[in-house]
C-alpha cells in the first residue's frame, strides 16, 4: 500500500532520487548510443558510402535466436522435504500454465533477440489484478532495456542499490492508475509542450529527446550518397510521444536494506510503497547473453562485428564495381584517326558507361576508330580475403553453415553430430539463458503462493491417469480430466495430454500453530500473519530446475531418426514414434491403427480358432477310425468263431441225427432239440434259442439231418 510522505521524507527521496538518476545517467547513456547505434546496424541502416551494404548483424541475431528459444526451456519445481513432494507437482504445472498464458515461447524470441541487439534484455514478473475480468493472472512481461537505467558498481542486478526504469505511457492511462494525481499530470505535460522548443529543459524532456535513433539519416543525404531507395527520417521521439508522460519506477533500497519503489510521471512523485512482493527481490530478470565480469549489462557483440561488417563491404562493393567495368567497360575513340557525327549510337546499349575521347594517335586504339577498355581482373586476393573474412566471422561470433542450415551432410545424425561440435560458443548463451528462466521462475512460485488466494482452475499439460489412483486428502489439488468424446462402447474419451488442476497455493503458506506436533504441516483455514508466512517459506523450500539437456538442443531430424531406431528395437510404440515426428492428427491415426490391430487380432483368432477346431476334427477322425478298425477287427475274429462253432454244430448234427425217442417212439420237439444242440455243442451251454436257431439257418440244408 501506498504511504503517505512528510514533506521532510518527500524531499529526501527526491533529492536521492535525482542523485542516483544524475549517476545512472552517466554510466547509462553512452551504453543507450551503442544501443541505437547497434540497433541501426542490424536494421541495415548504418552509415555508410559503399553502395553494396548488407548486415552480418542481422544474419548472427537471426541465426542464434532460433537455437536459443527452439528448445523451449522451463522451469520444474522440486521440493526440500518430502511431505511437499505433491505440493512442488502442482507448482510445477502452475509454473508452466504461467509460462503458457503469457505467451512465453514467442516472448522469449522477443527477449534473445533484444538482448543480442542490445547487449542484454529484461522482463518482469508480477500480478495483474485486472486480468481475466478481474479473476487475475500471474503476469511476465518484457522490458526494453533501452529504457532503463542500472545501478554501475554492480555485475548482478538484484545486488543493485537502485534500479530506474523510465516507462512512456499515455497521459490517460497515468491518469487512470492515479487519479489523485491527475491536476499535477496535465499540469507536467503542458510545461513539457510549452518548453519543448527552449534549451533548457527538465531530465524528463531530455530523455524524450535522447530516446530516438542514435543514427540520423534524410531523404538529402542519401540521395547525395547515391543510394537507391531513399530512407525517410525518423520521428523526433519528443513528436512521437507529446501525449505521453514519463511514468518512472524508480526502485531503490531503505535503511534496512529492503527494496523500496515510488512512481513519478515525468517530474510528479505520484506514490511511494514497500516491496509488495513476498520474495523481497527486484521483481526483474536479466538476460545476459555475453556476460562482463565488470559489469551487469554485458558485452555488446555488435562492438566486435562492426568493422568485420564494414570492411566486408568494402570489399564486396569493389569487386561489383570491378565485375560491372568487365561486363560494361568504356569505349575508346581515336579523335585523330576520324570523326563520329552520333557519339550516343556507340554507348546506347550500354548501362553505366559511355565514350572516352582520346586525342593521341599513339594510344590504343591506334588504327581504330573505336575499341573497349581493357579492365584488369579482380587480384585472387580478393576473393581469399572474403573467405577470410567469413571465417573470421565464424570464431568470433560461434555460428557456421552448418548452424544456418546450408552445411553438407548425408543425415540428420551427422548434422547433429556437427551442431554439437559448433555449440561451444553458444553453450554459454544457452546456459545464461537458463539462469535468467530459472530466476524467473523463482520468483513466480512465491508470486503464486502469495496472489492466488482462491481456488481456481489451471489447464494444463500432462496424462490425467497418474491421479487418478490417489485416495482422497492425499493431493493438496484436484483433477477433472477433459472429456473428448465417446468409444463405440459409450463410454467418454478423456483427453491424455491435458486435464484440468484446481489449486489454491496461498492455502500452502498457513500454518497450524494450534498444535504444536504439526507445525510442519500446512493447515486447510488459519489467520496468516507475517512471521507465519516467513515460517511456511522455511518449511515450503522449492527448489527450481532447468529441464536436463536444455543446453544442448537437438535438431528435429536427428531426434526423429533416434526414434525410428528406437522403434525399429523394439524401444517404443507407434505412439511415441508419431509424437517424435510431431505428425498431425497423430490421435485419430492412432485410433485407426488401434481398430486395425483389433480386427488383424480378431482374425488371428479366428484363423486358430479354425486351427484348432481342424485339429480336433481330424482327431476325431482318427478315433473313429480306429475304433472302427477295432470293431471290424473284433466282427472279424466274432464271424471267425461263429463260422467254427457252426462247423461243429453241423458237424455233431450230422454225426448223431434227430432220433425219435424211446418212450413215446416221436420225435422230440424243437425245446428239446435245442436242449440236445446244447448239450453236444458244449460252446452253445449259454446261447439262446433264438441265437441257436440263426446258426442252424445258416447251416446248409445238406448238411442238416
Amino acid at each position: 500500500m501506498a504511504e503517505k510522505l512528510t514533506p521532510e521524507v518527500e524531499q529526501k527521496l527526491r533529492e536521492r532520487f535525482n542523485r542516483d538518476f544524475e549517476t545512472a545517467k552517466k554510466f547509462n547513456e553512452p551504453i543507450h548510443q551503442r544501443m541505437d547505434h547497434d540497433y541501426e546496424m542490424y536494421r541495415n541502416r548504418w552509415k555508410g558510402d559503399t553502395d553494396f551494404r548488407v548486415s552480418k548483424f542481422f544474419s548472427y541475431v537471426e541465426t542464434v535466436v532460433p537455437f536459443m528459444v527452439n528448445n523451449r526451456v522451463r522451469g520444474y519445481v522440486k521440493a526440500e522435504f518430502p511431505e511437499y513432494v505433491k505440493h512442488a507437482e502442482g507448482m510445477t504445472y502452475i509454473l508452466d500454465h504461467t509460462f503458457d498464458v503469457n505467451n512465453w515461447d514467442y516472448m522469449a524470441q522477443r527477449i534473445a533477440k533484444m538482448a543480442e541487439i542490445y547487449r542484454y534484455a529484461l522482463a518482469y514478473t508480477g500480478y495483474d489484478p485486472n486480468a481475466y475480468n478481474g479473476t487475475g493472472k500471474l503476469c511476465i512481461t518484457e522490458v526494453n532495456p533501452r529504457w532503463c537505467y542500472v545501478d554501475p558498481a554492480v555485475t548482478d542486478l538484484q545486488d543493485s542499490s537502485f534500479f530506474i526504469y523510465v516507462e512512456p505511457m499515455r497521459l490517460t492511462k497515468a491518469i487512470k492508475k492515479h487519479p489523485g494525481k491527475a491536476k499535477e499530470i496535465k499540469e507536467s505535460v503542458a510545461k513539457k509542450k510549452g518548453s519543448m522548443q527552449g534549451d533548457s529543459r527538465p531530465w524528463f524532456q531530455s530523455w524524450f529527446r535522447a530516446v530516438k535513433n542514435f543514427m540520423r539519416f534524410n531523404f538529402e543525404q542519401h540521395k547525395a550518397q547515391g543510394d537507391t531507395f531513399p530512407l525517410m527520417p525518423e520521428i523526433d521521439e519528443a513528436e512521437k510521444r507529446a501525449e505521453a508522460v514519463a511514468y518512472i519506477h524508480y526502485w531503490y533500497r531503505d535503511d534496512d536494506d529492503k527494496w523500496r519503489v515510488s512512481f513519478w510521471a515525468d517530474d510528479v512523485l505520484l506514490e511511494d510503497r514497500p516491496n509488495p512482493f513476498w520474495h523481497g527481490k527486484l521483481p526483474y530478470a536479466a538476460y545476459v547473453p555475453n556476460e562482463d565480469i565488470l559489469s551487469a549489462v554485458g558485452v555488446p557483440i555488435g562492438e566486435h562485428i562492426e568493422n568485420l561488417n564494414w570492411e566486408f563491404n568494402v570489399l564486396m562493393n569493389e569487386i561489383i564495381r570491378n565485375v560491372e567495368l568487365a561486363n560494361d567497360p568504356p569505349i575508346l575513340r581515336n579523335t585523330a584517326y576520324g570523326n563520329i557525327q552520333d557519339k550516343n549510337a556507340l554507348v546506347e546499349p550500354r548501362k553505366w558507361n559511355g565514350v572516352i575521347d582520346v586525342n593521341n594517335p599513339d594510344m590504343v586504339p591506334l588504327n581504330a576508330i573505336v575499341d573497349v577498355l581493357a579492365v584488369p581482373q579482380v587480384p585472387p586476393a580478393a576473393f581469399r580475403l572474403k573467405e577470410l573474412f567469413d571465417q573470421i566471422e565464424d570464431q568470433l561470433l560461434g555460428t557456421n553453415d552448418t548452424m544456418r542450415g546450408i552445411g553438407d551432410a548425408s543425415s540428420g545424425r551427422e548434422v547433429q553430430l556437427k551442431q554439437e561440435a559448433a555449440y561451444t560458443r553458444i553453450k554459454t548463451k544457452l546456459d545464461n539463458f537458463e539462469k535468467f528462466v530459472k530466476q524467473l521462475s523463482e520468483m513466480i512460485i512465491v508470486n503464486a503462493m502469495q496472489f492466488i488466494d482462491t481456488t481456481r482452475p489451471f489447464r494444463v499439460k500432462g496424462d490425467y491417469r497418474q491421479y487418478m489412483t490417489a485416495q482422497e486428502g492425499e493431493l493438496p489439488f484436484t483433477v477433472e480430466p477433459i472429456r473428448v468424446g465417446m468409444d463405440e462402447a459409450g463410454q467418454p474419451i478423456y483427453d491424455r495430454k491435458e486435464f484440468f488442476l484446481f489449486a489454491n497455493p496461498n492455502e500452502w503458506t498457513k500454518l497450524d500453530d494450534g498444535d504444536p506436533t504439526n507445525d510442519d504441516q500446512p493447515a486447510q483455514s488459519d489467520e496468516k500473519s507475517e512471521g507465519k508466512v516467513k515460517e511456511a517459506f522455511r518449511i515450503l523450500q522449492f527448489v527450481v530446475e532447468i529441464e536436463a539437456g536444455s543446453s544442448l538442443p537437438m535438431s528435429r531430424a536427428a531426434r526423429r531418426e533416434d526414434a525410428l531406431l528406437l522403434f525399429q528395437a523394439g524401444a517404443i510404440d507407434q505412439q511415441a514414434l508419431l509424437e517424435a515426428f510431431e505428425y498431425p492428427n497423430a490421435e485419430e491415426i492412432m485410433r485407426r491403427m488401434g481398430e486395425v490391430a483389433r480386427a488383424q487380432q480378431e482374425a488371428q483368432a479366428q484363423v486358430e480358432q479354425s486351427k484348432v477346431q481342424s485339429q480336433a476334427q481330424l482327431k476325431q477322425m482318427e478315433l473313429q477310425q480306429k475304433a472302427q478298425i477295432e470293431q471290424a477287427k473284433l466282427m472279424t475274429q466274432a464271424q471267425i468263431k461263429g463260422m467254427e462253432v457252426q462247423a461243429k454244430v453241423a458237424e455233431k448234427m450230422a454225426n448223431q441225427p434227430i432220433q425219435p425217442t424211446q418212450a413215446s417212439g416221436q420225435y422230440p420237439d424243437i425245446a428239446s432239440r435245442l436242449d440236445q444242440i446244447r448239450q453236444i455243442v458244449p460252446e452253445l451251454a449259454n446261447a439262446t434259442d433264438e441265437q441257436i436257431l440263426e446258426l442252424i439257418a445258416r447251416i446248409p440244408i445238406q448238411q442238416q439231418v
